[in-house]
């Protein structure tokens, strides 16, 4: 059977056959490493380099896999999905320098997003363990104030390490992944 990679549809699309949501479809033409990947994205385990993949979705619901798509490569970057091949060979003609950019762009955003959440929820977490390595050693209320200032919110509640993690959740709207 083999494993599948997940390409994340843009626009939402819906079942020939039933007129079910689909918002993804699975793919072995690529590296098969359980991968997700969206438009924009490398795909340098694909076997075409510049070209059109020809894909079927299948539906879930109910369990049809007529509906062919149309995934465009160029230069190993997935560049457009596509209802039709016209579609796909006018866009994988009509590539430029904006289009790349703009790719470019949102992953470089994306990047530094998930950099800066990261380093937050580290900080937050070493404060953390240095707290409670004071409170052990009975130091922890002596500079409390101003040593875990980023966390005093945390210390309040009942369960500091929840209260923590529970804030750098990725469903917490400051962390959405940004839109073009």
């Amino acid at each position: 059977m083999g494993m599948f990679d997940t390409i994340l549809l843009e626009k939402v699309t819906h079942c020939t056959a039933c007129g079910a949501l689909i918002e993804s479809l699975q793919t072995k033409q690529f590296g098969q490493n359980l991968e997700e990947y969206r438009i924009g994205d490398i795909v340098e385990p694909s076997p075409v380099i510049t070209g059109i993949i020809t894909e079927q979705i299948f539906c879930p619901k109910c369990r049809s896999s007529e509906q062919t798509v149309y995934l465009t490569i160029w230069q190993s970057l997935l560049t457009g999905i596509y209802e039709n091949v016209e579609s796909a060979e006018k866009d994988l003609l009509g590539i430029d320098r904006s289009d790349l950019l703009s790719h470019l762009l949102r992953h470089q955003r994306s990047e530094r997003m998930w950099s800066r959440r990261f380093e937050k929820l580290y900080n937050e977490l070493t404060q953390y363990h240095e707290y409670e390595q004071d409170t052990v050693e009975g130091r922890a209320a002596d500079h409390a104030s101003l040593r875990y200032l980023h966390i005093t919110e945390h210390l309040k509640q009942p369960d500091p390490l929840a209260s923590i993690l529970e804030n750098h959740n990725a469903d917490t709207e400051e962390f959405f992944e940004p839109q073009d």
